[in-house]
């Protein structure tokens, strides 16, 4: 029996890609399921302050060895990316959309699994060419309670608009 199970967010317009959003892994069990579930990509939005108050500051050496692709796009707990954090993030948004549209495995996570990677979730929907709102309600369906404030919300449907 599996403890940790991400959320499955639908993305039935992919070549087989699936998007997942859940909380933290909280060890190398976790880490290990999620290796064997055949995520070929996950993508940590906690920050190094919470990785280290949560026992978890070796993960990327743990995903990397498992030969999964391990991305750290920090953003503080209800917070959404800075300026220079949203040019960045268009890069792995391109590569992460290759990936889904390819067939790709992605797990998103922050702490809990709600806030940051919903709207992290939503953003790679409608990046895919989602509508807008429809992104949002499909993950909002998919784990209620996602994408916790206004700001989250508003950087999902527009990256910032930069």
């Amino acid at each position: 029996m599996r403890s940790y199970a991400p959320t499955d967010i639908p993305v039935s317009w992919t070549n087989g890609g699936h998007l997942f959003i859940g909380p933290i892994p909280p060890d190398e069990n976790a880490i290990r399921e999620i290796v064997e579930s055949g995520y070929d990509t996950v993508v940590t939005l906690a920050t190094d302050t919470e990785l280290a108050e949560l026992g978890c500051p070796g993960m990327q050496d743990a995903f990397l060895r498992h030969g999964v692709n391990w991305t750290h796009f920090p953003i503080a707990d209800f917070d959404i990316p800075g300026e220079a954090e949203t040019k960045a993030w268009r890069s792995i948004e391109t590569l992460l959309v290759q990936r889904l549209k390819h067939g790709g495995r992605i797990m998103i996570h922050c702490r809990a699994g709600f806030g940051r990677s919903g709207m992290i979730a939503a953003r790679l929907l409608i990046a895919c060419g989602s509508d807008p709102d429809l992104a949002v309600a499909t993950v909002r369906a998919a784990r209620p309670g996602a994408i916790e404030t206004p700001a989250q919300l508003d950087w999902a449907k527009s990256a910032g608009a930069i």
